[in-house]
């Protein structure tokens, strides 16, 4: 199956929110937030890491050659061609969805948006969450954690017949994590905010 990249605009908004929290902090100081910063940096990353393979996919669709690629890259042309022909064709375009989903679902989460949120909801979740529900466990987590800086690249892993995301949040007291547990139909069964370092 190929491989089916973070969707463009999702990323381009991640490396923008990113990079704009890390250049803030160079410039003026972290104000208080020297790890969510930090967190936005390591996110970077995972971000770039996830755009030049979209890059070298498009570059690729333009009829480059693996030479011209391996030269920009400061690799060789053999080394171009073995990286990414592997990682175009590898296997893993569900979960490379997921990850664009959690992503998503983190945004609908924040932003306050629980109408559009319940409906990616499978219907257990969707008994054990309802919308005060849904915005109570975000105020929960601001209360914690402060104010959302910036979601980082997300990490899908397949367990069982589920697919779980965990996707690094920034906020301004420091680092956290995200994580969206998808069921089989790629509803949503189970949705939590935790500390980075929770298996």
């Amino acid at each position: 199956m190929a491989h089916e990249p973070v969707d463009a605009e999702m990323l381009a908004a991640s490396l923008e929110e990113n990079a704009a929290v890390v250049a803030r902090a160079l410039r003026q100081g972290t104000g208080g937030s020297a790890l969510g910063a930090l967190t936005a940096s390591l996110s970077l990353e995972g971000l770039s890491a996830e755009a030049t393979r979209g890059l070298v996919a498009a570059a690729r669709a333009e009829h480059r050659t693996w030479s011209e690629i391996g030269q920009v890259l400061r690799i060789s042309r053999q080394g171009a061609q073995k990286r990414f022909r592997r990682e175009m064709v590898m296997e893993g375009e569900e979960l490379s969805r997921r990850a664009a989903d959690a992503l998503e679902v983190m945004r609908l989460w924040s932003a306050g948006e629980g109408r559009q949120l319940v409906q990616r909801f499978d219907q257990a979740m969707k008994e054990r969450l309802d919308l005060p529900g849904i915005a109570s466990a975000w105020g929960q987590v601001e209360g914690l954690s402060g104010r959302l800086l910036t979601l980082g690249g997300p990490t899908a892993t397949p367990r069982g017949r589920h697919q779980v995301v965990d996707v690094p949040m920034a906020f301004e007291r420091g680092p956290m994590k995200g994580r969206v547990v998808f069921d089989a139909e790629g509803r949503v069964s189970g949705l939590f905010v935790l500390y980075p370092d929770v298996p």
